[in-house]
């Protein structure tokens, strides 16, 4: 599994820079190989017998109804909303397929060791690149996916340090605070470092240890504040907070339109593949008008694909949240939102207990990759990728079959087949 997730990760952060080497635009190859792979996965495993916890069935059946109504909105065309439906099913089905793949408490403790061995691999690699070339060899999808990746190669490495008290995963860390700097994501900054500071205060026993290591986050964020980054940092603020007025800044006019849709569609939304997501970038549609958004810096019909403008910056897909608000509507919101924090809400109950202490840092990881992607989605469409969906939906997803079947008997479960 440690392979297949790897893969699907790199095909996804990667694949698109190294084929414009060749001249090649393969549009949806991460979805290709998405598919490619859960369709060997239930092969091998749900044919024998496929199981969903009780709770997340539920919640899912309800999303699925509640995505057909949606339909019915007069904003849906229907090639789009397939489109929207399909990707709206990739985070569950992931889920519920990596569910039924059990593997041992070693097994994934293993698994999390080579994860922050190869992720601190390869962000070594891209920090030394663009130190001796620049920007001409980063070979991320795109800058904030990277710093927001670099957050879970720090939650890996702190679990893995806590595993095998190996000071080198401490020195992983710093590599990656480091690393903040040439990303630029004072977002991503931000949520790693309350990572860490919980990692120090409620998990290292060494005083000695969460001293130095607070320090040298501190001393990350003081570097950050300081004039070296201050001009990069203002130009993030004025691309992203443009205009004089609230409601004239991308982000936030994209969430302001979103609660005007749920509410204008109550107790529905707008209907997958209208607003916010890929679909809605391809086609710029009728609800951009309605709401607005058409005459917002970084909205305008220009900075989608067919109307590419690259002097206008493109926001469209970064506020991951008002997409689900506006094309769900409130209450598919919160049953999606209930499906996406399953993976760590599911695990709160073993924290008041006395547990195998692997059992411990796996809950961590799988938590904190969860809490980490669902607060920067509030500024990144990160949950529409496939590298992270394999992280937060996938990942989690094998450490709570894990953890619960050693627990039998706390978690009902439907079975599918």
């Amino acid at each position: 599994m440690f392979i297949v997730i790897i893969l699907l990760f790199s095909v996804s952060m990667f694949a698109d820079n190294f084929l414009r080497i060749f001249d090649l635009n393969v549009v949806g190859i991460e979805y290709a190989a998405w598919s490619i792979t859960m369709t060997f996965l239930v092969i091998k495993y749900l044919f024998k017998g496929a199981l969903v916890p009780l709770g997340y069935f539920h919640a899912l059946i309800i999303v699925l109804i509640l995505c057909v109504l949606n339909g019915l909105s007069d904003y849906v065309l229907l090639r789009w909303y397939l489109m929207g439906f399909a990707i709206t099913l990739l985070m569950p089905i992931t889920y519920i397929v990596f569910y039924n793949v059990y593997l041992e408490k070693n097994e994934i403790a293993n698994m999390i060791k080579k994860m922050s061995n190869v992720l601190t691999s390869i962000l070594v690699l891209q920090m030394l690149l663009m130190i001796m070339f620049g920007e001409k060899y980063f070979f991320y999808k795109e800058n904030g996916l990277a710093a927001s990746s670099v957050n879970i190669c720090i939650i890996m490495s702190l679990a893995t340090y806590g595993l095998t008290r190996n000071k080198k995963y401490l020195i992983y860390v710093f590599l990656c605070f480091a690393s903040f700097g040439l990303f630029m994501s004072v977002k991503s900054f931000v949520v790693g470092t309350a990572i860490t500071f919980i990692y120090m205060f409620f998990l290292e026993k060494n005083a000695l240890y969460k001293v130095i290591t607070v320090v040298g986050v501190l001393f990350f964020v003081s570097l950050f504040s300081s004039t070296i980054f201050f001009g990069e940092i203002q130009k993030k603020f004025d691309d992203y907070l443009i205009g004089e007025n609230i409601e004239n800044m991308p982000r936030n006019a994209l969430y302001i339109a979103s609660i005007n849709m749920a509410n204008d569609k109550f107790p529905f939304g707008t209907g997958q593949g209208t607003f916010g997501g890929y679909p809605s970038k391809a086609y710029y549609g009728d609800v951009y008008y309605d709401y607005g958004l058409n005459k917002v810096h970084g909205l305008r019909p220009t900075t989608s694909s067919l109307l590419r403008d690259k002097r206008d910056p493109g926001f469209m897909l970064d506020t991951y949240w008002s997409s689900i608000i506006g094309e769900m509507g409130y209450i598919g919101f919160m049953f999606y939102l209930f499906l996406f924090l399953y993976p760590a809400y599911s695990l709160i109950r073993f924290l008041k207990r006395k547990i195998d202490l692997i059992y411990v840092y796996m809950i961590f990881v799988a938590m904190s990759i969860v809490i980490a992607i669902a607060i920067e989605s509030i500024y990144l469409a990160i949950p529409y990728q496939i590298g992270f969906i394999i992280f937060y939906s996938g990942f989690t997803a094998l450490v709570n079959r894990c953890i619960i079947d050693n627990y039998k008997g706390e978690v009902k479960a439907y079975k599918l087949c």
